[in-house]
């Protein structure tokens, strides 16, 4: 999975179900995209919160792009956090957790979501062993087969898909060749489940910041699991969509 910003809850229940999880970090850089943005609920509607990058070419990869640090974009996500978050449950937990590791001197974006998501990982309880995927040597450039030379690499026998793939692997007969080299080829299947969120109506989707704030580092584990459903086989999904 590419490393996003301030992930939602499936992304951490995928990480939970993995032996492995490759931080895909070699790939093209797409600034309106999940990389660098993602949503909190607030009182005024959901919100975006965006994390700066400077300019780069349009075939920038993902570890080679860089935050833009002339904004002062930390102190206003905290600043977000404390309006928004001042009366959850768990916010002086959170906040100060946060407020730490914020105060660390980011320069890449790569940097910045990866150790995000393995502290939070860490803190909720998740022992997940992390991997880039610019480490691992992949010389395959089409881009079924850079997915069956990674879980080759990481001596996997089961590749978990996100469903957002689905497409792509249909199209260029990906099951059929995951079975080439002995690898089941399955797709995630999650389904958010609602937590107490206060005064403001429970939003599916949004940045696990929300459940963190909310029911802490043990609940929000307890909340990942919760939503958790059994992959689905290729098969499977593609009957779905076909329905």
């Amino acid at each position: 999975m590419q490393p996003t910003y301030f992930p939602w809850l499936g992304y951490f229940d995928l990480i939970d179900q993995s032996d492995v999880f490759i931080l895909y970090n070699d790939v093209q850089l797409s600034k309106q995209s999940w990389q660098t943005r993602n949503r909190i609920p607030t009182a005024n509607g959901i919100t975006l919160i965006s994390l700066p990058i400077k300019k780069c070419a349009l075939d920038t990869i993902i570890k080679d792009a860089q935050i833009d640090n002339t904004k002062p974009w930390q102190k206003k996500l905290l600043r977000t956090m404390q309006l928004n978050y001042a009366k959850a449950s768990h916010f002086e937990e959170i906040y100060g957790w946060l407020s730490a590791l914020l105060e660390q001197n980011y320069h890449s974006l790569q940097e910045l979501n990866s150790t995000f998501i393995m502290e939070t990982a860490k803190k909720i309880g998740i022992n997940t062993q992390f991997h880039f995927s610019s480490e691992l040597n992949i010389n395959a450039t089409d881009r079924v087969d850079r997915l069956i030379e990674l879980s080759k690499k990481s001596s996997c026998n089961v590749y978990l898909s996100t469903t957002g793939s689905y497409g792509y692997l249909a199209e260029e007969n990906g099951d059929n060749r995951f079975k080439e080299h002995g690898i089941i080829l399955a797709f995630h299947n999650y389904k958010p489940v609602s937590y107490s969120t206060g005064k403001l109506p429970f939003e599916p989707y949004m940045s696990v910041l929300d459940t963190l704030f909310h029911c802490g580092f043990v609940g929000t584990l307890e909340i990942i699991r919760a939503g958790r459903k059994s992959s689905l086989s290729f098969k499977e999904y593609n009957a779905l969509q076909h329905e």
